[in-house]
Formats: C-alpha cells, structure tokens, sequence
C-alpha cells in the first residue's frame, strides 16, 4: 500500500507537475519533497508531493517525474505500519521511513491527521489529511 488520493474537499482532480529527482526508486504513491540544496526530489516523511511513477530500477538523478502536489483539500489512504490500539480519528501521525506507509507509533513530526480508519492492526487502512 501506499498514499493514494481518496478524495478532494470540491471534487477536483489535482494537477500534475513533472519536476526531478534524486537517484530513487519512484513508486505511485511514495511521499516525496525537495532538498533545497540540490533542488530535487526525495522521499521524505514530511511531504510535499505525492509520486505519481512506479519503476522497478532508480532513475537517474535529475530525471523528471510525475507528482501531485500535497494540500489541505485532499483526502489520501494508506495503511498502518504496525499496530496500534490508541489510534482514533483525530490522531495525528507520522509518516514510516519508507514513504508509503503511515508510522503507528506517531512520535515525532505528526503531519497526518487520520478522518478515518478501518481498524488498529499492521495493514489496517486509515485515511486522512496532511496537516503541515
């Protein structure tokens, strides 16, 4: 699983902008933002965009790739790293290392505000609202 968009606030659907990045493996749905001294995209846990490109292999540094721009008016889905039974709607969370999933134990950056989520075990999905 990975952050998929879900839905917007107005029914719009958001723009894609093709902008380059680091040597990474793209995946549809990786959280992604700039490092502003070489001004390319990486994963990161505090996103900016959201890739829209899978590959198998790294693309080449510089190598323009589709995103979605993250904003306040969308809805992403993902899905639990690990459990957690203190998770309820309204929990702010982290984004895992990887990128693609939402970290259970939220303990550090919170940028994630669940609206929904079908359970509190490993896998469970949640939905929610990037909030920084």
């Amino acid at each position: 699983m990975a952050f998929q968009l879900y839905s917007t606030d107005d029914g719009h659907v958001p723009a894609w902008e093709y902008l380059p990045c680091k040597a990474i493996t793209p995946k549809v749905g990786l959280c992604l933002a700039f490092d502003t001294v070489s001004e390319q995209l990486q994963v990161s846990d505090i996103p900016e965009y959201i890739c829209m490109r899978a590959e198998s292999v790294a693309v080449s540094a510089g190598t323009l790739i589709p995103v979605i721009r993250v904003t306040k008016e969308i809805v992403f889905e993902s899905a639990l790293d690990a459990a957690n039974t203190n998770l309820k709607e309204g929990s702010l969370v982290d984004v895992d290392a990887t990128g693609l999933l939402i970290d259970a134990d939220s303990s550090t950056d919170k940028v994630f505000q669940i609206t929904a989520l079908n359970g509190t075990a490993a896998g469970s999905i949640v939905r929610g609202r990037f909030v920084k």
